[in-house]
């Protein structure tokens, strides 16, 4: 069955109300999530509309039956006019754990989440289109798609790596589960004709650390982790001191950031940590994020050291900030690191250091760079 989904807060009509794809568990922090296209329940907004914000009201329906959940997380959509794909398109919605209960009962869903095979027939249940069939041969895409934008047109978006499917999906289906009969493997993330687009889930599954939750509401683990290579032990240290020391940098210079942002800032201090030609940045991440004058937030004038230096996991962005530090330290953040950045800036500024250079990348709030000597 196919639930409809929107952001009650900001989009009352539900002019782009979509498809919820499925209910998780995060066990670290004991939460019951759904999740769906970030871009139905957090869309773009033309300017002058009210934007998604942390806790905005998202209506889940079924049927008769209508569960409300509050907006906790979200990919932040990057047009393509902006020079940059996305990698994922999801929301995360906080539940209570009877309403997620009742809701993963109500979608049937599959007793696991599993990689996606290259070539193996699909269906979705959407709230437009009903029962869906079709296949997926392996395909890739890179070429744009349309997103409605709230209060205004549309909006050109790519992804680094979406797939299409021969599946006929209709507006109001993103987000759909994709199912191969036995296991969830995708969402659905838009409709071209006789095809879809699709982005895998255990993918996301994984980067969110969140546990699969059955037709009867029992979470279990997706699948074990994906080995790693962490990042080198001389610039970690005492791994305990250095992600408290992360968490706690990346809390003070970005916690307004999604995550996209957080693990851009990320990779800044650990391509500092790891650049040998510039000593006075630290040689190590605790270094880094302490060496004088480079992080503002550890500052002994500024007014927020004190809050950074109490701030506790009891504070949900704080929580967010740990588990970035966390998959910076295990070595997750490769990608991040390839752009090379050792350098940010909010887009309100402009330092003297930043004047005529050209930034590497537009991230939330802050413009990066690799090219400052």
């Amino acid at each position: 069955m196919a639930i409809r989904v929107w952001n009650q807060s900001i989009d009352p009509a539900q002019s782009l109300a979509g498809t919820l794809t499925c209910v998780t568990h995060m066990g670290s922090a004991q939460r019951w999530i759904a999740i769906t296209a970030a871009h139905v329940v957090a869309p773009l907004v033309a300017p002058g509309a009210a934007s998604p914000s942390s806790g905005d009201v998202i209506v889940l329906e079924d049927g008769a039956t209508r569960y409300a959940g509050k907006l906790w997380f979200w990919c932040d959509l990057q047009r393509q006019a902006d020079g940059f794909s996305n990698e994922y398109d999801a929301a995360l919605i906080e539940l209570s754990s009877a309403d997620a209960r009742a809701i993963a009962g109500a979608l049937k869903q599959p007793a696991n989440c599993a990689s996606l095979p290259d070539s193996t027939d699909l269906s979705f249940d959407g709230i437009s289109s009903g029962r869906v069939n079709g296949r997926f041969d392996g395909l890739r895409a890179s070429d744009p798609l349309l997103y409605g934008v709230l209060g205004g047109t549309f909006s050109a978006v790519t992804f680094k790596d979406s797939l299409r499917a021969s599946l006929h999906a209709q507006p109001g289906d993103s987000g759909a589960m994709l199912t191969n009969g036995t296991s969830a493997v995708g969402m659905l993330i838009g409709a071209e004709g006789v095809f879809s687009r699709l982005l895998a889930l255990e993918p996301l599954m994984r980067t969110f650390k969140l546990d699969w939750v059955n037709g009867l509401g029992a979470p279990s683990t997706v699948a074990p982790p994906i080995a790693t290579v962490g990042v080198p032990a001389e610039i970690v240290g005492d791994r305990t001191r250095a992600a408290d020391v992360l968490a706690r940098t990346l809390w003070g210079e970005a916690r307004g950031e999604k995550l996209a942002g957080l693990r851009a800032v990320a990779a800044v201090i650990l391509n500092r940590a790891t650049h040998r030609r510039v000593h006075w940045w630290g040689n190590s991440i605790v270094g880094v994020c302490r060496a004088p004058m480079q992080f503002s937030c550890w500052n002994g004038n500024d007014p927020n050291l004190p809050k950074l230096l109490a701030v506790t996991s009891s504070d949900t962005r704080f929580k967010i900030c740990g588990d970035v530090a966390e998959e910076a330290l295990d070595g997750l953040l490769a990608t991040d690191c390839k752009l090379g950045a050792t350098h940010y800036h909010t887009k309100s500024i402009l330092p003297r250091w930043a004047t005529g250079k050209v930034p590497c990348a537009d991230i939330g709030n802050h413009l990066f760079y690799n090219n400052i000597e």
